[in-house]
């Protein structure tokens, strides 16, 4: 991911052990670990890990996770 040698998935593992490990609260952590689900949407396209173009994977995630985490 990005020049890492770890998948999407465990580059979003790693943000919430980061986030645990500094003893952040439990929905921080849950944010971290969430925070590029908006790359394995269909809205947003087929993802290569070379990618430079910014397809906005933030508002797809967020439209696949408004409706669990209502305002």
């Amino acid at each position: 991911y990005l020049g890492e040698p770890v998948t999407m998935s465990e580059h979003m593992l790693q943000a919430a052990q980061c986030a645990e490990h500094a003893g952040q609260p439990a929905a921080v952590v849950v944010a971290a670990l969430l925070h590029d689900i908006g790359h394995f949407t269909s809205e947003f396209g087929t993802y290569a890990p070379d990618d430079t173009e910014d397809r906005h994977h933030e508002d797809a995630g967020g439209d696949l996770l408004a409706p669990l985490f209502p305002p």
